[in-house]
């Protein structure tokens, strides 16, 4: 009804019809003008019909104000230190000495307390997926000495 909306949607009708015929295409519609902006606002009640009447196919719940206060999936893990040639000493990842190495193994369980957003409630936003997973993960340092001795030089050898 006048609005820019409408009348952008109105211009850019008018640019396909002149660019198709172009090509020879008398019109896109021939029982249409084009389309036509609504003759009366959408209403709240309107809406919430469209979109909870089955006759519409949409059933979604109805647009209200909601508050959520759920807990989402917990994820309970742990890490264990398998092998450290380091010793847990500071200085020796610093100033390395030969080959050094460390690994350690690390696991995952996901308890499925959360909440899965419900697909008929299209503003919902769900807390969890309700999936229980157990995941497993490796760690793995290798540290080397410098080629000259200095592992201050171990960029730099020309210059060591």
């Amino acid at each position: 009804m006048g609005t820019d909306a409408q009348l952008t949607i109105e211009a850019r009708t008018a640019a396909f019809r002149s660019l198709y015929q172009q090509f020879g295409v008398a019109s896109i519609a021939p029982t249409m003008t084009g389309p036509f902006a609504s003759q009366s606002r959408l209403t709240l009640r309107d809406a919430q019909r469209i979109l909870s009447d089955t006759a519409f196919g949409i059933v979604a719940d109805p647009l209200t104000s909601t508050g959520h206060s759920h807990i989402g999936d917990i994820d309970l893990g742990a890490k264990f230190s398998v092998y450290d040639s380091f010793a847990g000493v500071t200085e020796t990842r610093l100033s390395p000495h030969g080959l050094n190495f460390r690994t350690a193994v690390g696991a995952m369980f996901r308890i499925p307390s959360g909440q899965i957003e419900s697909p008929n409630n299209f503003i919902d936003v769900g807390t969890g997926r309700g999936a229980k997973v157990i995941e497993g993960r490796w760690f793995g340092d290798v540290l080397v000495e410098a080629i000259s001795g200095n592992p201050h030089c171990a960029l730099q050898q020309a210059v060591c």
